[in-house]
C-alpha cells in the first residue's frame, strides 16, 4: 500500500502495522509541504484500520488535500464512506475495471465487486 504525498520519496507506506502515532511521528520529522496533496493508493487503503483517524490528523495538521485512490467497495457502506468525507478525504478515485459486472468480476476474481463498487 503506499501513501504518496506529491513527489517525495522515503515515506513508509501505511498498512495494518502503521500506527497514528507512527503518522504523526512521520509528520513531525518531514518536510511535507501543506499544499503537497497526500494520496493513499496501492493494495486498498480502506482497510488501513485507522484510516479516518489519519485523516483527521493530516488536516488537522494543515494539509488540505487528501485523495483515496480505492476499488469503493468499502464506500458501498454509507457510514463509512460519510465518516471519512467528515474527517477530510477531499477526493476519490474508484476504479472500475468493466462496464459490466461479468468483465469487472473477472479482473477482481470477487463475485458482487461491481455491484459492491457501482453502489
Amino acid at each position: 500500500m503506499a501513501w504518496t504525498p506529491s513527489a517525495i520519496s522515503g515515506i513508509p507506506s501505511p498498512d495494518e502495522n502503521f500506527s497514528l502515532e507512527d503518522l504523526d511521528r512521520l509528520l513531525a520529522t518531514t518536510n511535507l509541504p501543506l499544499n503537497a496533496p497526500v494520496v493513499f493508493s496501492g493494495g486498498e487503503p480502506t482497510l488501513i484500520p485507522h484510516l479516518a483517524e489519519m485523516v483527521t490528523l493530516l488536516r488537522k495538521k494543515g494539509h488540505t488535500e487528501i485523495l483515496l485512490q480505492t476499488n469503493g467497495r468499502m464506500l458501498s457502506y454509507v457510514d463509512f464512506c460519510l465518516r471519512l468525507i467528515k474527517a477530510g478525504v477531499t477526493g476519490f478515485g474508484i476504479s472500475i475495471n468493466g462496464s459490466s459486472a461479468s468483465v469487472h468480476e473477472s479482473m477482481t476474481l470477487t463475485p458482487g465487486s461491481f455491484r459492491q463498487t457501482m453502489a
